[in-house]
């Protein structure tokens, strides 16, 4: 499900929504 490499830390409180909005693997 979580397959980026952007800024997981500074969206690890966000990373639903960063991972409903910028999902590339």
């Amino acid at each position: 499900m979580i397959c980026f490499s952007h800024s997981i830390e500074l969206h690890e409180k966000v990373k639903v929504a960063f991972i409903e909005k910028y999902m590339f693997c």
